[in-house]
């Protein structure tokens, strides 16, 4: 059986407890606490995919820890002190993200931490820390009796297989974590090996939508809870709005395109609308801005019938009367 480190990063959740996290909470209390005594946040531990030592829990190993780690302390860079406590997790559960796969093909799923911390004067550094970003990434320390070779499969800790991590022979060779039987502590680390893992970011006190956005895009749909439910509504209708004003601008660049480029080129309105329609927006400005030029720059296309400007050629001249 050997004790692994696993070190992963992400971003921080910070809520007042509900009632029924505030039980959780003070099951593990002396005294009931209040919602208003608490900093609670989220964080993601470890997740099945594949890390930067070439390592990956089983989806059955984040199962397992989900409920070894409930009760868990936090502490700093693994040194399990009384003096180094953080926090103490109280809930965890493994969540699947829709539509994410691993780097091997396998449906995403990350094991996900609820934790607290009372609101000290001696604990105001702890909590702005990790509201400010900078106590951000995190490391898990449990213990695992099979580790396993993802090419044959053979647990590397009784058998030699001959394939080395990070290998690749048309497949990466990583070791899969399994069967863990103990977990000791969490940490907040600085260097990481697992990159999608750590304290998630509060965005809706934040109020940053590039952030949900970039998240969602990852497929973290987790981002989106009551809490920013309102302000995501207020963006969803300001963005109708700029298509409102986008799809306006767009109509008008068609109409110019169109009221030029029928003065440069021998060709019907209903053609020159249906190619209008065709085109991008950059394009649609680009050539209306060359068609302009062309008419005002008088170098557009006259009708057959005006009379022409050109000086007679000599075998016009024995015509001349």
């Amino acid at each position: 059986m050997a004790r692994l480190e696993k070190t992963n990063k992400h971003t921080v959740e910070s809520n007042s407890p509900t009632k029924e996290e505030l039980e959780l909470i003070n099951s593990y209390t002396r005294r009931e606490y209040t919602q208003q005594e608490l900093y609670t946040f989220s964080v993601v531990l470890c997740d099945n995919d594949i890390d930067r030592d070439y390592e990956a829990f089983s989806v059955n190993a984040l199962k397992q820890m989900a409920s070894l780690f409930v009760g868990k302390t936090g502490i700093s860079d693994h040194n399990p002190t009384a003096q180094n406590q953080t926090a103490r997790i109280y809930s965890c559960n493994v969540e699947y993200v829709q539509g994410r796969k691993t780097l091997y093909g396998e449906p995403y799923c990350k094991l996900t931490a609820k934790a607290y911390i009372p609101i000290l004067q001696s604990t105001q550094e702890t909590i702005q820390l990790i509201e400010s970003g900078i106590k951000k990434e995190v490391s898990v320390g449990c213990s695992a009796d099979r580790v396993l070779c993802s090419v044959c499969g053979a647990d590397v800790h009784t058998a030699q297989c001959g394939h080395y991590k990070g290998k690749q022979n048309g497949d990466i060779c990583y070791h899969i974590i399994d069967n863990v039987t103990d977990a000791y502590e969490w940490s907040f680390v600085a260097v990481p090996s697992q990159k999608n893992a750590g304290v998630i970011k509060s965005y809706y006190k934040e109020g940053n939508m590039s952030n949900i956005i970039e998240e969602v895009k990852k497929g973290n749909y987790s981002v989106i809870n009551n809490g920013n439910a309102n302000e995501i509504g207020e963006y969803i209708k300001e963005l109708q709005q700029l298509a409102e004003y986008g799809a306006q601008y767009r109509k008008e660049l068609e109409d110019e395109y169109v009221r030029f480029s029928s003065l440069c080129l021998d060709c019907s309105s209903s053609v020159l609308r249906s190619v209008a329609k065709k085109l991008n927006i950059q394009e649609l400005a680009q050539l209306k801005t060359l068609y302009k030029s062309a008419v005002e720059g008088g170098s557009f296309l006259k009708p057959q019938l005006v009379k022409s400007e050109a000086v007679p050629t000599a075998n016009d001249r024995q015509y001349n009367i």
